[in-house]
């Protein structure tokens, strides 16, 4: 960044991190320490993260979680923008689309950076193995290449300080597991997939190329009503003979009049025959349900979202046992394929979920209503060995009734 601040007078270059105080810590503190060890003259104002040079360049620190982030950043131009930490937010790969255009005037430089990240997916991915691989210079570097890591191990055990460190590492955090997707993913600087760090952590088992039948099928629709962001509805079937669910349609569409979206629930309801429909009304609040309900006459049902993340792990081990399908095709997959926990477990916000909660709210409520309690129904020939070993119950009591005296 100071290279081409220096390099090109009046260089506008733009630092996005995933937050204002990711990007101050990351980067303002070594920016400083650089300037100063050179005795390069600046500017730096640290409540606007922005340095200026005498040369009319400058740098500027921003978060891609502020308010509106894309819109505050349309309409400007830079010569050089790096965004760091892209593998791994959903966030970044919302204002990427924003930024590149704003590289022409200058005909800039994007510079995306980051570890290997958990999903198998994005323009980092896409950019450094992905389809897009041809249109970008890669360039890489793990912990040997650490100038400090070239040095002697302490345990001459160790060809160098890197493979003692790696295996240091390995055994205290990941139990000496060189192949822990953690491990390859942070040190070895390799992408690898993940299931264990998505939400909605499915595999081909829940994924069916169709909806199938079942034994006196029953569907419940839920609705995720977006106020800026989109709505959407997901489609499930159900039966009280079964303890699998499917997921057979999913829907979802930004800045929908609440009419037109009244209209479109009305066909779902109409197409697969329910009124059981569960909605959340996001921003919009309780009020849009009761409405809904008096003005266009839907029978809506107001989603539960207490304790979300204790019925996102029952719906992950529902799909790690198999009891959720999906119709393969569903846009709610890819959704599913992307939506990444933190350390805690916990759903990382900002991520695009609007199907996923569609699902999630639905199958909340025939979960809990239907099916925590399922017991699988008796077959015809567990029926029959029921009614004969009651039948000989009944047969020894009566005959140990009849016989009472003589005992």
């Amino acid at each position: 960044m100071i290279l081409v601040a220096l390099s090109d007078p009046a260089s506008p270059i733009l630092y996005i991190g995933l937050t204002r105080e990711a990007a101050k810590e990351a980067v303002w503190g070594t920016l400083i320490t650089i300037l100063d060890s050179l005795k390069i003259p600046y500017d730096a104002r640290v409540s606007a993260l922005r340095i200026k040079f005498p040369n009319g360049s400058f740098i500027r620190l921003f978060g891609a979680d502020a308010s509106n982030a894309k819109d505050r950043l349309r309409g400007q131009k830079f010569k050089l923008v790096i965004i760091d930490e892209c593998g791994f937010y959903q966030s970044m790969d919302a204002i990427i689309p924003v930024v590149m255009p704003m590289l022409a005037y200058y005909a800039g430089t994007l510079a995306m950076t980051s570890s290997p990240g958990v999903l198998l997916s994005g323009y980092f991915y896409e950019a450094d193995i992905g389809s897009n691989k041809d249109e970008w210079s890669q360039h890489g570097w793990n912990l040997a290449d650490n100038v400090a890591m070239r040095k002697p191990a302490l345990n001459p055990k160790y060809a160098n300080r890197a493979e003692e460190e790696l295996d240091t590492i390995c055994k205290a955090i990941y139990g000496g597991n060189r192949l822990h997707p953690g491990f390859v993913r942070e040190y070895l600087g390799q992408w690898v997939r993940d299931n264990s760090a998505l939400v909605y952590p499915f595999t081909d088992i829940n994924l069916i190329p169709a909806a199938y039948d079942i034994t006196k099928p029953h569907y419940g629709i839920g609705v995720d009503i977006g106020v800026s962001s989109a709505s959407a509805i997901s489609v499930v079937k159900y039966s009280e003979y079964t303890r699998k669910v499917q997921i057979v349609e999913t829907w979802s569409e930004a800045e929908v009049l609440i009419d037109d979206f009244a209209d479109i629930l009305k066909d779902f309801m109409e197409k697969y025959d329910t009124d059981l429909v569960v909605a959340d009304t996001g921003g919009l609040g309780a009020a849009v349900v009761q409405e809904l309900r008096a003005r266009y006459h839907l029978p809506i049902r107001a989603a539960d979202k207490t304790n979300k993340s204790f019925h996102q792990r029952i719906f992950a081990n529902d799909l790690l046992s198999g009891y959720i399908e999906c119709v393969a095709g569903l846009n709610v997959v890819k959704e599913w394929a992307k939506i990444v926990k933190d350390d805690n477990g916990e759903e990382i916000k900002g991520q695009k979920n609007h199907e996923a909660d569609a699902c999630l709210y639905i199958y909340r409520y025939v979960y809990n209503t239907f099916l925590k309690d399922f017991k699988e129904p008796e077959t015809t020939e567990q029926i029959m060995i029921r009614q004969l070993s009651e039948q000989a119950l009944r047969e020894k009591h009566d005959f140990e009734e009849e016989n009472l005296d003589v005992y």
